[in-house]
């Protein structure tokens, strides 16, 4: 260059100006432009962030180890920048001619970004646990921008400081690399553990590569919950949780409904502000768009104007970056708010469980939590973006309205008018939307109550010969809750048909309106520039809208979710008023062991020091809707060390009054003191954990176990043999609610429990009442005497008992009355009082009791577990077309083609209207009626079709296929072995009947929904995108290629995700049905804490395939969003270079589909995704249905005779029977039972009597041998069919959620009159009258253990009386164990009268009860060794039942 030459110094005064475009040289920016914009604005940043993220870090602990080379590696590269831009800065200011008034600020801005880089460099290696987010972001846009610098100096040949700059660049590019290499492998534990998210740099994140590795291991192969990434620590439930629960304590306000999601949203108000810069990113870029459509077809359409081609590589540059900056914002924007998402989750898990803690016993059953934690936290899940994104499309929507009105003037308004109808139309259905999910919600809790109960007493329900009646009420129910949601469905189908009115009908009436106007005012017709221009933007304006308008009916049913748990959280809790002293918490507790339970600090002078508990003139009523006190004015203490006996009738308030000692029920008048909170509790009910015997024992905190001391706990509680017989020993599963456990071994277990945890007071609650003769002897031998565990550990003893060797031995004894008042109070010297207790008492003494049959126990879980998720490994990685096939035989062919038919019809009105608007724009104006007439009637057809489509699918397949699938699922259960609900857990099916019903009845149709949609949208779109150019047809089999591979990848992997997210989610179920059932005793043993410890564990389990859910689809997302960058990118090169053969208008088309075909795809894969992951409910029940062993063989009666049996004579014949572990439970059992024989069946523990019960019942099938009735052998009837036709009475009671009516008659086939005469015939009208009658509802007023076991006795005798014929066997397995014995012997005689006429076969733990039978038959090892009158019986010298009468 000739410096004195007029072009040198004219250039050189060019490069003063900031231009941006230098005026002298082709497409380059001057200097002033390049300095002033791309490098003092960068380095003002650095400088400005970088001494704040330094002075961060510098307060934080060393992450990385020392001993890794990059350290070094990288302090070099930035030493060797530094000396760089020293050299740089020297030759700026030596090069008086050439430089700018910027130049010389804008180096020495640079030699201090060099000192800073110098500084982040070493400190964000030591001390951050990630690539340098700052570093990585200004290394990446310094790069770009000095290579714009680099590029001048060389055209300026400026060759000194272009060979600096030019190195600076190369610098920095080694710079970046070191800089964003992954630290994982140098830091140190627990932080090279920790999620891959939370260790990767800016780059890895942006571009989600992290996941490629579990694609490629979830492509290779099954992935287990073992291959996920561990859940990011800033996600955890623990901390996330305490967070929400301090915060809620502090704002919350329990009288305003709407306030836990401004608590939610004030705790973390930082997750959501972070949100903000990427939403608003997505909106600039997104707004970019138009200017680039409109730019692009002015360079195509006039063909004679000539163009710059720089012009053209710009438009090619301007749609890669808009397209990869919608990809990059939309990562970004995900990432952040996935992670509040998961936040939301984990900490409302966490506040029920918390406030479920604290309630009241009995107020909420289980399947209360479960809904709040599935469905309605699942339910505000799935519109909680839409919430927060409200404010960013409102801006969208009035930026839009803005655009437009510079397009088309005042007919700009037409979108918002539009969207102000539809909004008052919205706000009249979603007047009743929210109240109207409630009730569907409140219907599908009621369903899962009974259910989740009917579960809980399978045994129970089988025995009595009720399922089948239940199953028909539970499918009754089920078409009701269905029937219940058509008001919300049909809500919904309006709200989306409103919704969508702006979408369809603004480009129709703002294009209508301007060309009448063109033709009226003679103006300009509509060209193609303004045409395809406006569509874009109302596209931009109507697609926010539209979403906006989807908020309301969405915010309305989210509210009532919130309404829900609010009410939930807010509910009373349990109130402890009890006095006593300030003592240590009990040993397994932390702080939270009883919270909300503050202890009163009270100064106990009227109490004597070894008092350890004392009740004055306490007044109890049982609920708050009873009609008489449980207890009145009742006044006793103990002292410390001592045994306490308590008896009394049934219902005379025993467990009442542990209850009120516990601190579990409140009391009106009076004052309880209990000295010490350290206190164990059995229920009569026991308890126990899903979980081994040695775990049960222990306890629910996680500790380590004193090992001798719990050998000699086994031992004191006779279960040390039950281990040895066992095949796993204490490591043996009990199953849940102890299902394979008996009832003698569940009352032991609990029992250990208590002994086990070595509490200053034990409160047991008739716990030796199914346990023989000799068990009870030596437990209360090494328990209960004077040398026994509990006089050694100075433990005080509160025992509810009728049994009379414990009344011999308390210290002292209570009896209660009916009336709810001490009758008798005695003392160890009260001689007189204590005789005549006795003689009340031993007038029917207790007498050999027995386990449950024993050696039975776990023999039923050796068949393993039957969950099918064990069988769908292929299913979960490449889907099962059988399954879409099942799903479509069930809703029918004619609903599914009218279903098909609607969406086809749908994409072609919604997606022609671009083309048709080309062929308008190029008539010039001519044949305007024509074109008008056919834009119009599209548009009628679009919003027909898209609420037909919505009409099918949810108010007629959805309910059609939901009752359909329901009644398969139910069939399977009730037809179901009891070794299958032995061996599975019972979360695991109800969360067949609750979360996969769920999927069923919303997901599944929301998913096929917009799958079709989506599916018809995106061919329509490939198509109009083709029509940009001819050559574009080429791309379309490889962006299908792309596709096919894209769902290959991602959806084996995304499927197994959901299918790892519902297995996840069984154990919180289980759990929370657990703690729901056992309260009063997690309470009482302090285990609150550690129940909390067991939450967090599930939760953050289920977690971790939950987020890592969201990650996957933010993956796909962007490989998406790629996908639709390079089809633009494309679309616009093609246009630019085949400029003279490229159609104005067909560009335009193509520009407008791409402006939301990343959207198409994007909604396509998710759904298609969604689609599979929720027909995993239909594999389920199908796997479900399918491999659920039945307990009937094919060949069977499915109907006994209806008179049968009609006399009841029973005849066993060679009965042997040996279980699957090859136990031997009966052997060559031979009887002859005459019609209306009394036979009663006893024998020590493990002798086979349960056995022989279940066998007659077909519970069980025998080895060999058969049992015929009447004639009839039973193996040619099913199993449901016989339990129909006798009539069978459980040991274990249990009632159903509903009234008394409902739960003694099932059925329904009595009146009022006959169910209350054989209420009243047994003794329990007056307890059912005092709570309300035959419309009582039993979860409200409980019935005590013996009153239950009343009502199932009024149940059998009802059957009896209703039955059209046959019921002529009565079958009592320890039907009477809780009774106390004044009302046993009247049981007894009731029992006489209404079955006079019947055969009777009972299992008697009471000699007496029995003794007056025909034959006894005793049994022992399973084999028959008795069988006679008893008196023959008593008087057989050495005979097993003579010795143990002797014995009672």
């Amino acid at each position: 260059m000739v410096f004195n030459s007029p072009i040198y110094w004219a250039d050189q005064a060019s490069q003063n100006v900031l231009g941006p475009v230098s005026q002298m040289r082709g497409p380059d920016f001057t200097f002033a432009f390049e300095q002033a914009i791309l490098s003092i604005i960068p380095s003002i940043i650095l400088l400005s962030v970088g001494p704040v993220r330094l002075l961060y870090l510098s307060r934080s602990d060393r992450k990385t180890r020392s001993d890794h080379e990059f350290h070094l590696s990288k302090l070099v590269a930035a030493s060797v920048n530094l000396g760089l831009h020293i050299s740089l800065l020297v030759l700026w200011s030596v090069s008086l001619s050439v430089r700018t008034s910027t130049s010389i600020l804008t180096k020495a801005l640079g030699l201090a970004n060099a000192v800073i880089i110098i500084g982040l460099s070493h400190v964000e290696d030591r001390k951050s646990i990630r690539p340098s987010s700052l570093l990585t972001i200004y290394l990446l846009f310094t790069i770009l921008f000095d290579a714009t610098q680099v590029r001048t100096l060389w055209m300026t040949h400026r060759v000194a400081i272009a060979w600096v700059q030019t190195a600076i660049i190369g610098t920095k590019i080694a710079m970046l690399v070191l800089e964003t290499r992954e630290k994982t492998p140098y830091l140190k534990t627990p932080y090279n553990q920790y999620f891959p998210e939370a260790t990767r740099g800016i780059i890895n994140l942006s571009f989600v590569w992290w996941m490629n590795s579990l694609f490629i291991t979830g492509y290779r192969k099954v992935i287990g919950s073992r291959d996920l990434f561990d859940l990011d620590p800033d996600l955890a439930s623990a901390v996330a949780g305490e967070k929400l629960r301090r915060a809620w304590d502090k704002h919350g306000d329990p009288h305003d409904k709407r306030s836990l999601p401004w608590v939610f949203i004030r705790c973390f108000w930082r997750e959501f502000l972070s949100v903000v810069f990427p939403r608003l990113c997505i909106m600039g870029f997104n707004f970019a768009q138009p200017f680039l459509i409109t730019a692009a077809i002015k360079y195509v359409e006039d063909k004679r104007i000539p163009q710059d081609r720089n012009n053209g590589y710009s438009l090619i540059g301007a749609a890669f970056l808009i397209y990869l900056g919608i990809a990059l914002s939309n990562v970004h924007y995900k990432q952040r708010f996935s992670r509040v998402t998961t936040l939301f989750r984990g900490t409302m898990i966490a506040l029920i469980h918390g406030r479920t803690l604290t309630l009241r016993d009995g107020l909420y059953t289980e399947s209360a939590a479960l809904t709040l934690m599935s469905t309605d936290v699942d339910g505000i899940i799935e519109n909680l973006e839409n919430f927060n994104d409200v404010w960013a499309r409102t801006i969208e929507v009035v930026i839009g309205t803005w655009l437009l009105g510079r397009q088309v003037g005042a007919i700009c308004a037409v979108p918002l008018i539009l969207i102000l109808v539809c909004l008052g139309g919205q706000k009249i259905v979603a007047t009743t939307i929210g109240k109207d999910q409630q009730n569907w919600n409140l219907e599908i809790q009621k369903r899962v109550k009974k259910t989740s109960s009917v579960l809980g007493s399978m045994k129970a329900t089988k025995i009595s010969g009720l399922l089948d009646g239940l199953a028909q009420n539970l499918q009754e129910h089920r078409e009701r809750e269905l029937f219940i949601s058509r008001a919300f469905l049909k809500g919904i189908v309006w709200l989306n048909g409103l919704a969508t009115v702006p979408r369809i009908w603004s480009s129709v009436i703002i294009f209508i309106i301007y060309a009448v106007q063109a033709q009226i005012r003679d103006g300009d017709s509509l060209t193609t520039v303004k045409a395809f221009t406006t569509l874009s933007i109302i596209t931009l304006v109507t697609s926010p809208a539209e979403r906006l308008l989807a908020v309301i009916p969405q915010l309305a049913a989210a509210m009532g979710c919130f309404e829900r748990i609010h009410e939930y959280i807010v509910s009373e809790p349990a109130k402890d008023r009890r006095l006593g002293e300030e003592s240590d918490p009990p040993i397994s507790t932390t702080h939270l062991s009883h919270e909300g339970q503050k202890l009163p600090r009270v100064l106990v002078k009227s109490y004597e020091s070894e008092i350890s508990i004392a009740l004055n003139n306490i007044t109890v009523w049982p609920s708050q809707k009873a009609t008489c006190p449980a207890l009145t004015d009742l006044t006793f203490k103990t002292r410390a060390g001592t045994l306490v006996a308590v008896t009394g009738p049934v219902g005379s308030g025993k467990t009442t009054l542990l209850k009120i000692i516990l601190g579990e029920l409140d009391y009106q008048t009076g004052t309880v003191y209990v000295r010490s909170r350290r206190i164990s509790y059995c229920s009569q009910s026991p308890w126990l954990l899903n979980t081994t015997i040695k775990n049960s024992i222990t306890g629910l905190p996680d500790h380590d176990v004193d090992e001798k001391w719990y050998q000699t706990v086994l031992h004191s509680c006779c279960l040390d043999e039950d281990i040895r017989r066992w095949p796993e020993g204490d490591q043996s599963e009990i199953g849940s609610k102890g299902l394979t456990l008996s009832g003698g071994q569940k009352q032991r277990v609990a029992l250990a429990r208590a002994v086990y945890s070595r509490q200053d007071i034990a409160l047991l609650d008739d716990v030796l009442s199914a346990l023989d003769v000799r068990t009870q002897s030596m437990i209360i031998e090494r328990l209960l005497s004077r040398d026994g565990i509990f006089r050694e550990l100075k433990t005080t003893v509160v025992l509810v008992t009728h049994n009379v060797q414990l009344l011999r031995i308390a210290d002292s004894v209570v009896s209660l009355g009916l009336n709810g008042q001490i009758e008798l109070q005695t003392t160890a010297g009260d001689e007189i009082g204590h005789l005549i207790l006795t003689q009340s008492l031993q007038s029917s003494d207790q007498s050999q009791k027995d386990d449950l049959d024993e050696t039975n126990s776990f023999s039923e879980s050796t068949l393993g577990p039957t969950d099918d998720m064990e069988n769908l490994n292929d299913a979960r990685q490449v889907g099962d077309l059988s399954v879409y096939l099942y799903y479509a035989r069930i809703v029918g062919p004619v609903l599914f083609a009218a279903f098909i038919s609607c969406q086809a019809f749908l994409a072609f009105a919604e997606n022609f209207p671009r083309v048709w608007l080309s062929m308008w724009t190029e008539a010039g104006g001519r044949q305007l009626p024509l074109y008008l007439s056919v834009y119009v009637a599209l548009a009628f057809a679009a919003s027909f079709f898209m609420m037909m489509f919505i009409w099918v699918m949810f108010l007629e397949i959805m309910p059609k296929s939901a009752i359909r699938l329901h009644w398969l699922l139910l069939d399977a259960v009730i037809q179901a072995p009891l070794s299958f609900f032995s061996s599975t857990d019972s979360g695991v099916t109800l969360n067949r009947f609750s979360q996969d019903m769920n999927l069923v009845d919303l997901a599944l149709p929301i998913a096929l929904s917009f799958t079709g949609q989506a599916f018809f949208g995106c061919i329509a779109a490939i198509s109009l995108i083709a029509t940009g150019s001819s050559f574009m047809v080429l791309t379309i089999p490889f962006t299908l290629i792309v596709l096919f591979l894209l769902q290959r990848v991602y959806l084996k992997t995304s499927r197994q995700l959901r299918f790892l997210d519902l297995e996840a989610r069984s154990p919180l179920y289980s759990h929370f049905t657990e703690v729901l059932d056992g309260l009063p005793t997690i309470r009482a043993f302090g285990w609150q804490a550690a129940s909390t410890e067991v939450l967090i564990k599930h939760l953050d389990e289920s977690q971790k395939p939950y987020y890592t859910l969201f990650c996957a689809q933010r993956w796909l997302n962007l490989v998406l969003d790629i996908v639709v960058m390079v089809l633009a990118t494309i679309v616009v090169a093609l246009a630019v270079e085949l400029r003279g053969s490229t159609n104005a208008g067909l560009l335009g088309v193509a520009l407008n589909n791409i402006l939301g075909f990343n959207q198409s795809l994007s909604s396509f894969i998710t759904s298609w995704t969604t689609l599979e992951t929720s027909l995993g409910a239909i594999v389920r029940i199908k796997t479900f249905v399918e491999t659920t062993p039945s307990e009937s063989q094919p060949g069977e009666n499915s109907e006994a005779p209806v008179t049968w049996p009609e006399k009841g004579r029973i005849n066993i014949q060679d009965l042997s029977l040996i279980y699957d572990d090859g136990t031997l439970a009966l052997e060559d059992i031979s009887m002859l039972i005459s019609p209306g024989e009394k036979i009663g069946i006893c024998g020590r523990t493990g002798s086979g009597k349960s056995s022989l019960i279940l066998a007659l019942l077909r519970l069980v099938n025998p080895s060999q041998g058969k049992i015929t009735i009447d004639g009839i052998d039973c193996a040619s009837i099913s199993p449901a069919a016989i339990r129909e036709s006798l009539v069978a009475v459980p040991q274990d009671p249990f009632t159903l959620l509903g009234s008394v009516r409902y739960n003694v008659d099932i059925a329904g086939a009595s009146n009022d009159t006959e169910i209350m005469s054989v209420l009243k015939q047994v003794g329990i009208w007056k307890a059912i009258e005092t709570r309300g009658g035959l419309d009582a509802v039993l979860e409200d007023h409980p019935l005590s253990q013996g009153e239950q076991q009343l009502f199932c006795l009024a149940r059998a005798i009802l059957k009896k009386r209703t039955s059209t014929g046959g019921c002529r066997v009565l079958i009592l397995d320890e039907a009477t164990s809780s009774m106390d014995v004044e009302t046993d012997r009247q049981t007894q005689r009731i029992l006489r009268e209404a079955f006079r006429d019947c055969t009777v076969v009972s299992v008697a733990h009471r000699l007496d009860t029995i003794i007056d039978f025909d034959r006894i038959a005793v049994l022992d090892a399973g084999r028959l060794i008795e069988f006679d009158t008893p008196q023959n019986l008593l008087a057989r010298e050495g005979g097993q039942f003579g010795r143990m009468y002797a014995a009672r």
